[in-house]
């Protein structure tokens, strides 16, 4: 059993459901509909979301299938399957990890690059 979750569904369990709180949730079992929580997902390995979700912050070890929202951060670790439109603040990938789809996010570009002046063309004056 995942230990500092509030909520764990273990990997003999399959639901066919929308799933909804507050808390942490450990998923090693398989969840077959939309994930909406204020805490954090980590999808364990053998653990399936096929489903819409949105979290605080996703971790996939497992396999997740559909649009991520997620105000933190997903990661994906190397045993990990992404497939779907994911929308978060950060993204990490691990090496062997599994990706297939968009990642739309919004970040501000260091200072250093938003401040550099395109290159004069050769031979232009100055």
């Amino acid at each position: 059993m995942a230990q500092g979750y509030e909520t764990t569904i273990g990997p003999r369990t399959r639901l066919r459901a929308r799933v909804h709180g507050d808390g942490d949730v450990a998923l090693e079992g398989h969840i077959e509909g939309n994930v909406s929580l204020g805490g954090k997902l980590t999808v364990h390995e053998g653990g399936v979301v096929k489903g819409e979700t949105s979290a605080s912050e996703v971790v996939v070890a497992g396999e997740l299938e559909g649009p991520v929202r997620s105000e933190g951060a997903l990661l994906v670790s190397a045993s990990g399957k992404v497939n779907g439109v994911v929308r978060v603040a950060s993204l990490a990938l691990e090496d062997g990890a599994r990706f297939h789809g968009e990642v739309h996010a919004s970040f501000d570009l260091p200072a250093e690059l938003g401040e550099k002046a395109p290159a004069a063309a050769p031979g232009a004056r100055r």
